[in-house]
């Protein structure tokens, strides 16, 4: 029979796969506590909460909630979860930030990510952290869209004073006739 604190740990994983559908689960190895603690306050600036977990009771979590059962099973070995309400993205610049600055010998290593259900594996999550944030790409694609309209409000102005100037041209040139 399960524990009244595996019980509540499951729960609070539960509740963390609600509010985060977003996560991502790295292995730890040899990482002190002040690189956990610096890890664990750089993600929180960002909104996304960090969990060292139990694999058999994130396990359960996952599987109670509905997730793929093959999540379960890639989870092997010391183990937290980064949990984001947004995109996985930032979480996952922050990982790859951390794992670049202890180089090859990091004690973090990206296992997984998913996003709104659907698995990434450690290189995918690695492709999504070299992407542009959510917010850079909206304004690429509304510079892309506001370009072309752009360039048709200046040929349409230049048109414009073209023709006024023109208007005004005649008008002296009529002006200059009728003296």
């Amino acid at each position: 029979m399960p524990s009244q604190a595996n019980i509540q740990k499951v729960e609070q994983f539960k509740d963390a796969l609600t509010q985060g559908k977003n996560f991502i689960v790295a292995g730890f190895s040899g990482i002190t506590v002040n690189e956990l603690n610096a890890l664990r306050n750089d993600l929180r600036k960002k909104g996304v909460e960090f969990r060292v977990v139990k694999n058999n009771l994130f396990g359960i979590a996952l599987q109670e909630k509905g997730y793929d059962t093959s999540i379960a099973e890639k989870i092997t070995g010391p183990n937290i979860v980064a949990f984001s309400e947004s995109d996985l993205s930032g979480s996952a610049k922050l990982l790859r930030d951390f794992v670049k600055k202890r180089g090859d010998k990091s004690p973090l290593q990206i296992k997984l990510g998913v996003s709104d259900g659907v698995l990434y594996d450690k290189a995918d999550v690695e492709r999504i952290a070299n992407l542009p944030s959510k917010e850079v790409l909206i304004a690429q694609i509304m510079s892309a869209i506001n370009g072309p309209a752009s360039g048709i409000v200046g040929v349409m102005s230049s048109i414009m004073a073209q023709l006024a100037r023109a208007i005004d041209a005649v008008a002296k040139k009529n002006a200059g006739e009728g003296q």
